[in-house]
């Protein structure tokens, strides 16, 4: 009886150890879309998108000659269409060094020059 006891106590171990665990809280997904002039997306989205073409973010290049910072961001969709434009601003170059591992991004270009860049880091945007 105590066998019987101890096999049933570790197999029902063994299935709460490999059941997905509940999550509270709001999960707001968002994968990427991008058109002529502008592109957004979620990071953890994109990063974990069925297609594996999904990005999207935004990168800093410090410049020692000019001393200036540049920001580049980019972005494709699931449909392989792809933006990317850049600035020098301090201002973006200061909202995208916020950019975190999860974050909700949008940016709009006119031509290659970055023209407004928005980013978001809640709950909500974890995995």
């Amino acid at each position: 009886m105590k066998q019987t006891t101890l096999r049933t106590v570790l197999a029902a171990a063994v299935i709460a150890a490999a059941a997905p665990q509940a999550r509270a809280g709001t999960a707001i997904h968002a994968e990427v879309t991008v058109s002529s002039k502008a592109a957004s997306g979620d990071t953890n989205d994109a990063r974990q998108s069925a297609d594996n073409l999904q990005f999207i973010g935004c990168g800093l290049t410090y410049d020692a000659t000019s001393d200036k910072t540049e920001v580049n961001c980019v972005a494709r969709d699931k449909f392989e269409k792809a933006l990317n434009c850049s600035s020098t601003k301090p201002g973006f170059v200061a909202v995208a060094a916020g950019i975190g591992d999860y974050a909700f991004i949008s940016f709009n270009c006119l031509g290659s020059e970055l023209t407004k860049l928005h980013v978001e880091k809640f709950s909500f945007n974890l995995p």
